[in-house]
């Protein structure tokens, strides 16, 4: 066996992305309805369109294109090359290629694509607001600011006593539902000793409750249970 002998091999790495196609400003204009609308409704609306909004991206309307999502605008008018529709759509960056689960967008559709964002972007009927350039909020709970409701009305105002009584019962009673009967002294004080401690109260810490007859002998006996040692942290 010659001791010199190297063999050298060469593996190509495919990432799945294609090249950046050369942009086209100069090609004939590009009609919206025509040749962008047909291809962003087959190829983006489904997640990113009224109905869902994927990374907090719509690309039903140019105004919330032009906002993007969580990971910058979509379009930069004029510069294909940098919008990140085009990017996304071709696989670069190191980014998953756009449509997902799907079949790559054929060229022709990417070169319409870039020659309208290298001419600007239009989109008609942009200059009037749309029902979809109005909510400003995302559509997800989770991106929406908590917002404060107000305290329902319930038919027994009787058995609330805080806030929280109120929108309990106002379920139940939509249900057709009450509320079940009001625990004994004994029961709440074994419950709140079992949940805060993990055991139940001795003979002479439950007589000392059932003494205690002031109104919030309750509230007392949960905050000092807090304050054991024996409580669980």
């Amino acid at each position: 066996m010659a001791a010199g002998l190297f063999v050298v091999v060469w593996l190509p790495i495919v990432l799945g992305a294609r090249d950046l196609p050369s942009p086209t400003p100069d090609a004939d204009p590009v009609d919206f309805a025509r040749d962008v609308l047909p291809v962003l409704e087959a190829q983006c609306f489904e997640c990113h369109g009224p109905q869902k909004a994927r990374g907090r991206l719509r690309l039903d309307s140019r105004r919330a294109a032009l906002k993007g999502g969580m990971t910058g605008p979509a379009l930069i008018p004029g510069d294909s090359e940098n919008s990140l529709l085009i990017r996304r759509v071709l696989g670069l960056d190191g980014e998953d290629r756009m449509p997902l689960d799907a079949d790559p967008l054929p060229d022709d559709q990417v070169a319409r694509l870039r020659a309208w964002i290298d001419q600007g972007a239009p989109w008609p009927g942009e200059d009037e607001p749309t029902a979809a350039d109005a909510v400003d909020e995302p559509p997800h709970w989770a991106y929406r600011p908590p917002v404060r409701p107000e305290v329902p009305k319930v038919r027994q105002a009787d058995r609330v006593r805080n806030p929280i009584d109120a929108f309990i019962l106002a379920r139940l009673e939509r249900e057709g539902l009450t509320l079940s009967p009001e625990a004994s002294r004994e029961a709440l004080a074994r419950r709140v000793y079992l949940d805060l401690i993990g055991l139940p109260p001795s003979p002479e810490e439950l007589d000392a409750f059932l003494a205690d007859t002031r109104p919030d002998a309750y509230e007392r006996l949960v905050d000092s249970l807090l304050a054991s040692p024996r409580a669980r942290r």
